[in-house]
């Protein structure tokens, strides 16, 4: 009988290939991880086997995955948005010069254009768009012309 045997809280894929186990159980009032591979000849494995399948676990893992990439998903949204919040707002009256003038200005400042990509990539028509090579040169531009020039592709 393995030192988790009927104690389990929760097992989880530890590695992207899932090979490496993570059983949580809980001992008096400690929660303990304990890992262990998938090796049929080991008896711990089979005993937690008797408990979880690799189906269950499987599942459970990707769950946990998913959840924290759209947390991570998320706060970043959520940064991109108080950075834009916080950008210095300007006393310059909104012409069509000024606003060329500013995109001129910003051609090159990375910060701008990350906030911008974030803006572009919110965008319906770009997230429905099929064009994934178009969407990969978007990401990977450090110019802002060129990513208006390329949402000439998807627009």
């Amino acid at each position: 009988m393995a030192i988790f045997s009927n104690k389990i809280v929760e097992a989880k894929f530890l590695d992207a290939s899932n090979t490496i186990i993570e059983v949580l159980y809980q001992d008096g009032d400690s929660l303990i991880s304990h890992a262990l591979e998938i090796d049929l000849d080991n008896q711990d494995f089979h005993d937690l086997m008797e408990e979880h399948t690799l189906e269950d676990i499987e599942k459970y893992t990707n769950s946990r995955r998913k959840k924290a990439l759209e947390n991570y998903r998320k706060k970043i949204d959520e940064e991109v948005e108080s950075k834009i919040k916080d950008s210095v707002q300007s006393d310059v009256p909104m012409t069509v010069a000024n606003i060329f003038d500013e995109l001129i200005d910003k051609r090159n400042d990375m910060n701008f254009l990350f906030q911008f990509k974030a803006a572009v990539f919110k965008n319906k028509e770009v997230i429905s768009s099929k064009s994934e090579e178009t969407k990969k040169q978007i990401r990977k531009s450090k110019d802002l012309f060129e990513v208006v020039e390329l949402l000439k592709d998807i627009m």
